[in-house]
């Protein structure tokens, strides 16, 4: 019966069926499989069980190699592939008759690190070895080795039907019988980069292939058979057989690397046709010849470096032929021999410019002509090097030849680099001397050249290049390294254009009159370069600047004014000279020799480095300024002359090392300076020397830096140097203003004068001639002098002091003999100053009030005078000049604005508000004292910073043009003496006392005049500067005095008063003179001056004068006027004062009709007198006050009037019109009441 199986076993069933045969697939059939030699049984290819897969390997099998082996190939085999890996080395050997192995597929290999070894064996018939393709481009990769033996009957390897590329080593070797060969074209047999043809059998044939640049073919078996097959494209080729005998060709297409020729003993390489070298070629051994056809010429192109250093290459082998060698890199001819041995061999530089080194040591025979291409540089390799023989050398134009012999290049003999029997050197050429020994350029180097060189490398003394004739340049002309010496010859150009050059650390020796290289349109000449002028005889400089200037040898030096830089040294050395004609800037150091001269003359020379004077500097009237930003030093001790003016700038510190002598400024010094040792600085009268916020001075050691009476010295830098400064004391003898501009001592202070009164004093028990003023003592006036308590005592800075000179004057009774201190004199003083930058310096003013009800007791001591109070003697507390008005560096709480110098060549005190005075400024000089006035409580004067000092006078300082104040400046001159007072009229003045007046001071001269003011007709303080209220078209009366003294004694004389009126005083308001001594009006803008005679007035008995028999001691401060004020009739005969004897009257008249107005009031007469209606009545006040007019008629009944009223001072004017009353005609009298009295003038009516 018929059964049906369910569906689920029927696709069971069928699955396994599938499976079954997929496995009889696999692995009942063999292709491609793997079958690996293990060599179990026996060493036979036929024997099965030496395979991984028990079967002899066919055409389905990669056939591998993993361990080594030696193989009897004994049937001939076909398989897929083969593979030899795992550094395993493999030898099939033939056996029973030649035998091949076939491989018909892909992905055969030598691995990296294995080896096939291909053998033959010997018996009877063919019994080769042979490996061989069938199909097409089988691949077979070789990255290990493949050994060709000449065993037996021989092994080959046929590359036909194959893509074969070695990366590896392919090799024949001898094995005593027959050579293996290589089947092989360039299509399927590659050697590619690094692989290697080792060639170890003679004769044979080398396998055409395709030989990559990089690949190597070495022959090293040739003994009397060359192999074939060198007409081909090479890589690298080396011929290195030690026992070579054979005469054979050589003849490649091209060798793309380099080639080697290295063989031994007496055998023949012959070169028959041209080839190129790219790469190197190298001979060390062996025969080369160059060999043709007969008339036929051959050339060997090498674009490497050439080296020879044994064997013998042969030029010229075949009758009327000529080799050629062209180099295009290096030539090394260390050894070896080139002739000819039939007509003549050439040698050619043909390199593309970059330098081919040559050098010599081999043997040069025969006719053999050395040619440098124009394009090609040849360079000889050192001072012995020779290019020989008995050819010619050319040096084309356009070529350069680099020169190293001590001889340079010469035209014949056995002399310099070239030795050639002829010798050509063009003057297109360009010519390099860059030996390592002194060179001349001998006299082959032709007249003209299209460049010159000079590049020695020796060391210094044996790196000069010495020119022997005039030489011309036709481009350009350069010393890269070495020493070039003209000598007195040229190299100049023809005409403009090309460029000269002198490099690093190059020189240029010019001994000619005026030989430096000319007509260079571009001048390259570097800071480290040296141009040495050294002719013993005058020279005339180029106009160029320079790196190092050296002047050298004997004679005149004769600098152009296109020459302004030395960019480092400027060196004068034998008994050379020169003088300078426009200002240097020198970068590095100058270096003034023994015997020579530099004249700076007038301009002004930047120096960056070193100053050393061993010869003479005429200094001129020129500035030396020390700019570099490196550190410098002045060395001049060894030499003569000083500098004239000299600055220090930049950054770098400049260090003095000898005592320095400068004629003239100092000025700025903006770096650091150091004054070292026991060295000196000097500046002189009348310079000035500026250390900046950015400089300093210092004096490490005991040196120092010396002022000369007048100098002008600022320091405002933080520095303190040590200072010894100077002041001249000339003139008559008397008193002196004076205080210490440094800490010192009074011994220091006055060394060289005499003192007295004070212990340590010359003359200790005679009057003190050595005060200061205390302003706090509120007794008399002369209470307030103090002397110092001993002389070795310091000196307060900032104090000053009245000191009396003796000016060798007989001494009092009972001391005997004159005092030692004849004038002239100069006093000096060492120490620092008062360091403003780092600190405030306070003068410690006093304000006194005096206590005015103290009265004289005795003849010998004055009242009190109230005005004394406030009155400071402070003195310039540094060793620069200060001025009191400047803007910054001055704090002043209730001061005056006035100053007051004692001048002891005019007798008189000199003054100065900050606008007007006759001290002209308000600059104070070092040891200068001064008066000043404090004028309230709590007073302050303080300097800080350098804001005070200055280096020129300045009248107003911060004050614009337009704010100079009105002044009239007033000058009396008489009896051989002169007197200056002054009216000024500012926004800030006042009739009364303000901070701008200036006091007439009592006189500390036996004889003087004085000329002063007071601020109104109610004050009686005595102004030298009366600073008034502005113009504002008021009337104003100033009282004008004037005293004179001549040995204590008033005198009588006859004066001439002067005046100076601005040009913008108002055209409008009139200033008069009056004169009460002679009732007489002077128009002071019409007039100029007035002549008088005058009777002093008596000064009182109470003066301020101690009476001693020595000398005067100082008077009290401020003048005692003997003038009362003018507020009551200082003319009455009541009054035991003197009269006033002039007044100054500012304000218009009557009609503009100047007239006398005397000082008290005035009534003038009526306009117009008579009258009808109406009439004009004036009258003149001189201070301001009440005033009443009142009209009478001849009755005595008054008919009009002007009641009391307060009237400025001036001339008034009323108008009367008495239309409300009947007034009839006749006579009236007017009359005007003052505190003064009563004044009248007659009235008359029509």
């Amino acid at each position: 019966m018929l059964r049906v199986l369910p569906e689920s076993i029927i696709i069971l069933f069928l699955k396994r069926c599938l499976l079954v045969g997929l496995l009889v697939l696999v692995y009942g059939v063999s292709w491609g499989q793997t079958n690996t030699w293990d060599g179990s049984s026996n060493n036979n290819w036929n024997t099965a069980a030496n395979w991984s897969l028990n079967l002899v390997p066919t055409a389905a099998h990669d056939v591998v190699f993993e361990t080594n082996a030696s193989v009897a190939v004994d049937i001939n085999s076909t398989i897929n592939s083969l593979t030899i890996r795992n550094n395993a080395t493999v030898t099939l050997t033939s056996s029973g008759g030649g035998r091949t192995i076939t491989i018909d597929d892909l992905n055969s290999a030598i691995q990296s690190g294995s080896t096939l070894r291909i053998a033959g064996s010997t018996g009877s018939g063919t019994r080769s070895m042979s490996i061989l393709f069938t199909g097409t481009a089988r691949t077979m990769v070789i990255a290990g080795t493949m050994e060709l033996t000449g065993i037996g009957e021989g092994s080959i390897y046929n590359a036909t039907n194959s893509i074969t590329t070695v990366s590896g080593l392919i090799k024949l070797t001898e094995g005593g019988g027959t050579l293996g060969a290589i089947i092989s074209n360039s299509s399927n047999f590659s050697l590619l980069n690094g692989a290697i043809y080792s060639h170890e059998v003679n004769g044979g044939e080398i396998p055409n292939a395709s030989w990559d640049t990089n690949s190597t073919v070495i022959i090293t078996g040739t003994t009397n058979n060359i192999p074939t097959g060198t007409n081909q494209n090479f890589g690298n080729f080396s011929y290195t057989s030690p026992s070579f005998t054979a005469t054979g060709n050589f003849s490649p297409l091209d060798i793309a690397g380099n080639l080697t020729i290295q063989n031994q003993n007496s055998g023949l390489l012959r070169f028959e046709n041209n080839f190129t070298i790219n790469g190197n070629f190298t001979v060390s051994s062996g025969l080369i010849g160059f060999q043709t056809g007969n008339n036929q010429n051959r050339t060997i192109t090498t674009l490497g470096n050439l080296s020879v250093s044994g064997g013998t290459i042969d030029l010229s082998r075949t009758n009327g032929s000529t080799g050629t060698l062209e180099i295009a890199g290096d030539f090394d001819f260390s050894g070896g021999t080139i002739t000819e041995s039939n007509v003549s061999g050439n040698i050619i530089f043909n390199g593309p410019g970059t330098p081919q080194v040559f050098t010599s040591g081999g043997t040069v025979s025969n006719t053999i002509s050395w040619t440098v291409n124009s394009g090609a540089f040849l360079q000889m390799a050192s001072e012995g090097t020779t290019v020989t023989g008995g050819g010619s050398f050319t040096l084309s134009s356009g070529a350069t030849l680099g020169i190293t012999s001590a001889l340079g290049i010469t035209t014949s003999g056995a002399t310099g680099n070239v030795q050639t029997t002829t010798r050509s050197y063009a003057t297109g050429a360009n010519y390099i001397y860059n030996g390592n020994v002194n060179q001349a350029v001998g006299n082959g180097l032709p007249s003209t050249v299209n460049s010159l060189t000079i590049a020695n490398t020796g060391t210094a003394g044996s790196n000069t290049v010495t020119l022997n004739a005039n030489r011309t340049i036709t481009t350009d002309l350069s010393v890269t390294s070495g020493t070039f010496d003209l000598g007195a010859f040229t190299v100049n150009r023809t005409n403009g254009g090309g460029t000269l050059t002198l490099g690093v650390n190059t020189n240029l020796l010019v001994g000619g009159t005026s030989n430096f290289p000319s007509n260079y349109t571009t001048r390259n000449i570097d800071c480290t370069s040296t141009v040495n002028y050294n002719a013993a005889g005058n020279q005339t400089l180029a106009e160029v600047n320079y790196g190092n200037l050296v002047l050298s040898g004997s004679g005149v030096k004769t600098l152009q004014s296109g020459t302004t830089q030395i960019c480092t040294n400027f060196t004068l050395s034998g008994t050379a000279s020169t003088t300078a004609v426009t200002g240097l800037t020198i970068g590095g150091n100058v270096d003034i020799g023994t015997g020579t001269t530099f004249s700076a003359a007038s301009f002004t020379h930047n120096v960056g480095g070193n100053w050393t004077n061993s010869g003479t500097f005429t200094a001129g009237n020129s500035t030396v300024n020390f700019n570099s930003a490196n550190p410098g030093s002045i060395n001049t001790s060894l030499g003569t002359g000083s500098f004239a003016n000299i600055s220090f700038t930049g950054t770098g510190t400049k260090t003095i090392n000898s005592s320095l002598a400068v004629s003239g400024n100092i000025t700025p010094v903006s770096t650091a300076v150091v004054l070292s040792g026991t060295n000196t600085l000097t500046l002189n009268t009348g310079k000035i020397m500026e250390i900046t916020s950015s400089g300093s001075l210092s004096t490490p050691g005991t040196g120092k830096f010396i002022l000369e009476p007048g100098s002008i010295y600022v320091n405002r830098s933080s520095s303190n140097p040590r200072l010894e400064v100077k002041q001249a004391i000339t003139g008559d003898k008397g008193w002196r203003m004076i205080g210490s501009p440094v800490n010192s001592t009074y011994a220091s202070l006055t060394s060289g004068l005499e003192t007295q009164g004070f212990p340590g004093s010359t003359n200790p028990t005679l009057q003190p001639n050595l005060l200061w003023w205390d302003e706090t003592d509120k007794g008399t006036t002369l209470q307030g002098w103090r002397q110092p308590a001993n002389l070795s005592n310091s000196v307060p800075a900032g104090r000053g002091h009245y000191f009396y000179v003796f000016d060798g004057a007989s001494k009092p009774s009972p001391a005997t003999g004159t005092y030692s201190d004849v004038l002239p004199k100069t006093i000096s003083v060492t120490g620092t100053e008062v360091n403003l930058a780092s600190g405030i310096f306070d003068f410690e003013v006093t304000f006194s009030a005096r206590d005015t009800n103290l009265v004289a007791q005795g003849e010998t001591l004055i009242e009190i005078n109230q005005a004394d109070e406030g009155f400071n003697l402070i003195a310039n507390p540094t060793a620069s000049t200060i001025d009191f008005n400047s803007s910054s560096g001055w704090t002043k709480t209730n001061m005056d604005e006035s100053i007051y110098v004692w001048d002891p060549g005019t007798s008189s005190f000199l003054t100065w508000n900050g606008s007007v005075g006759t001290l002209g400024s308000g600059r104070i000089a070092p040891f200068q004292a001064f008066w000043v006035k404090t004028n309230a409580t709590n007073p302050l004067l303080l300097l800080s910073g350098n804001g005070s000092k200055t280096l020129t006078p300045t009248s107003f300082f911060g004050r614009k043009l337009e704010d100079k104040p009105l002044v009239i400046d007033l000058h009396v001159t008489g009896e051989g003496m002169e007197a200056e007072s002054f009216i000024s009229f500012e926004k800030d003045g006042a009739t009364g006392q303000d901070p701008k007046d200036a006091y007439q001071l009592e006189s500390l001269a036996e004889n003087w005049l004085f000329l002063y003011t007071y601020g109104s007709l109610k004050t009686q303080s005595p102004l030298v500067i009366n600073n008034q209220p502005v113009l504002d078209g008021e009337e104003k009366v100033i009282p004008l005095h004037l005293a004179a003294s001549k040995g204590g004694q008033a005198i009588a004389g006859t004066y001439l008063m002067d005046w100076k009126i601005p040009s913008e005083w108002p055209s409008k308001i009139p200033v008069t003179l009056m004169d009460h001594i002679n009732q007489k009006a002077i128009d002071m803008k019409a007039e100029s001056m007035h002549s008088f005679s005058f009777q002093g007035p008596e000064v009182p008995n109470s003066g301020a004068r101690k009476s001693v028999s020595e000398f005067s001691a100082p008077n009290a401060v401020i003048f005692r006027s003997p003038y009362e004020s003018g507020e009551i009739n200082a003319r009455t005969a009541a009054s035991g004062k003197p009269q006033r004897p002039f007044t100054i009257y500012i304000g218009s008249f009557p009609n503009d009709r100047i007239e006398y107005l005397p000082d008290f009031p005035k009534l003038f007469a009526p306009v117009p007198n008579p009258f009808s209606e109406q009439t004009k009545i004036r009258f003149y006040l001189p201070v301001a006050e009440k005033a009443e007019v009142r009209i009478y008629d001849i009755l005595g009944q008054e008919v009009g009037s002007f009641p009391a009223q307060a009237y400025e001072a001036g001339i008034q004017e009323l108008d009367w019109i008495p239309n409300a009353i009947d007034l009839t005609s006749g006579m009236y009298v007017i009359r005007l009441s003052t505190s003064s009295g009563q004044f009248t003038q007659k009235l008359i009516k029509n």
